[in-house]
């Protein structure tokens, strides 16, 4: 349905568009040891909207926090 998404979480659809949360890949930091391991801040969290077979994001710059190798991304607020 649609590729290059950073770590999709939810979705919902409205007005016949799909909305998708992005928590992305975390980034260059701070960085912090966690329950999971090691994981940087970055602001690489996003919305996006898939509207007729093209992904474009709504909502950029969003919070996340993710492995120091961009896994587990999960954004927080």
């Amino acid at each position: 349905m649609a590729t290059g998404l950073s770590s999709p979480r939810h979705l919902t659809i409205h007005d016949g568009k799909v909305y998708v949360a992005e928590a992305g890949r975390g980034g260059s930091g701070p960085c912090a040891d966690g329950p999971e391991g090691k994981a940087c801040f970055g602001k690489t969290g996003a919305v996006s909207v898939l509207d007729h077979g093209k992904v474009k994001q709504v909502v950029k710059n969003l919070p996340s926090a993710a492995g120091t190798d961009g896994s587990g991304g999960g954004a927080r607020n």
